[in-house]
């Protein structure tokens, strides 16, 4: 399992300052920015293995291996995406994925995620990401189906912890403070199709912290026997 996430590659070129903000005093302006993660889940596609991530023909993510997360602040606004192959420009003609026009609103925390059609090309998915607290001791879990796999259940603690998730469908449950050893099962059955893991809901007593939103990605190819998990936290709050 891959737990590398969040990296910034701050002042990636003099033209990113257009469009990526610094994240010195970014308490105060985090209303006011887009917080933009890419999921990196395409692992049968040899070419894709390691992205460049461009929005608008600035590099957002350098050099993004299958199976890692990169997350930015960025300007609300428009934007054409890009996805291709690690140290091709954007207007190459080997571009992986494209989306011409992407619309990130203040205050918004959203996930692009890079995954394969079940013919095996690349596409994406934009997901929301949600960051209101849902009460006292609790957390969120959320559980993204973005693999060559069916759908899933998720089980933790003798019982399923949402309902089934579909390829490409998202769903989310609060959850009281602690560790959940999980177990993803192909749906109706308790045949476990990746090894447990333990995900953690914290949430401390303080203004600062009203709990994590604990988002696990499955990603990879059940036929290619390559089904992992990949894993992202999210600050809740108030708003």
């Amino acid at each position: 399992m891959n737990w590398r996430k969040g990296r910034n590659f701050i002042g990636i070129c003099a033209c990113a300052l257009a469009l990526v903000v610094p994240t010195a005093n970014a308490d105060q302006r985090s209303k006011d920015l887009v917080s933009m993660s890419i999921a990196h889940g395409i692992s049968s596609i040899p070419l894709a293995k390691r992205v460049d991530v461009y929005a608008n023909q600035t590099l957002i993510a350098r050099d993004l291996n299958a199976g890692e997360i990169e997350t930015r602040s960025i300007k609300p606004g428009s934007y054409q995406i890009v996805v291709v192959p690690t140290g091709q420009p954007p207007v190459t003609s080997n571009q992986l994925i494209r989306i011409p026009k992407l619309t990130l609103r203040n205050g918004e925390n959203r996930t692009l995620a890079l995954h394969t059609t079940a013919a095996n090309r690349p596409a994406s998915t934009v997901f929301t990401n949600r960051t209101r607290t849902v009460g006292q001791n609790m957390g969120l879990m959320t559980f993204r189906n973005i693999a060559q796999a069916p759908t899933v259940g998720i089980r933790s603690r003798g019982e399923l912890l949402m309902k089934p998730v579909a390829n490409g469908e998202t769903e989310s449950t609060g959850l009281p403070s602690g560790d959940y050893n999980i177990r993803i099962v192909r749906s109706g059955t308790r045949e476990k199709l990746t090894p447990n893991s333990m995900q953690t809901i914290s949430n401390k007593p303080g203004r600062n912290d009203m709990g994590n939103n604990r988002i696990v990605y499955l990603w990879g190819s059940e036929k290619d026997g390559t089904l992992d998990l990949m894993v992202q936290d999210v600050v809740l709050g108030l708003d």
